[in-house]
């Protein structure tokens, strides 16, 4: 009478199977994730510099959002809290001579009305990379991928 079962050879060759399936699953998981955080990265520099505009308008003053491209840390107004992207991540910012404060720092800057001196922020990080744009007429921030 034969019995019911598996082998330990039967059990092996499943358990490498599905190792091997894991070990698939898992770098293509690892893959977007840089490209998640990258996107994260964006966003925050988005909401740093729509936080700007919205004080400017608010105070009826200018207001500056400051990057160091060196460190990634980047404020919003003059007494901001310091908000830091990946050291991964790598920065180059296109703004107004006048905004050039050193010479890895640069700010934009909006005024009451909503305007500002515009500029744009690229980050970049492997194969993936954005540009976050700042319209000097109308301070409208966007994300370009």
């Amino acid at each position: 009478m034969a019995e019911k079962g598996f082998t330990l050879i039967e059990l092996l060759v499943v358990l490498v199977i599905m190792a091997g399936l894991a070990a698939v699953a898992i770098s293509r998981l690892s893959g977007p994730a840089s490209g998640l955080s990258i996107e994260a990265a964006a966003r925050e520099l988005v909401a740093g510099l729509r936080e700007a505009r919205s004080e400017a308008i608010a105070r009826n003053r200018e207001v500056e959002f400051v990057l160091d491209l060196r460190s990634g840390f980047f404020t919003v107004g003059r007494d901001g809290r310091r908000n830091g992207l990946s050291p991964e991540i790598a920065i180059s910012m296109v703004t107004a001579r006048s905004e050039q404060l050193e010479d890895a720092v640069g700010s934009i800057r909006f005024y009451p009305d909503g305007s500002s001196t515009g500029g744009e922020i690229r980050i970049e990080h492997e194969a993936h990379d954005y540009l976050v744009a700042v319209e000097w007429l109308t301070g409208r921030v966007s994300i370009l991928q």
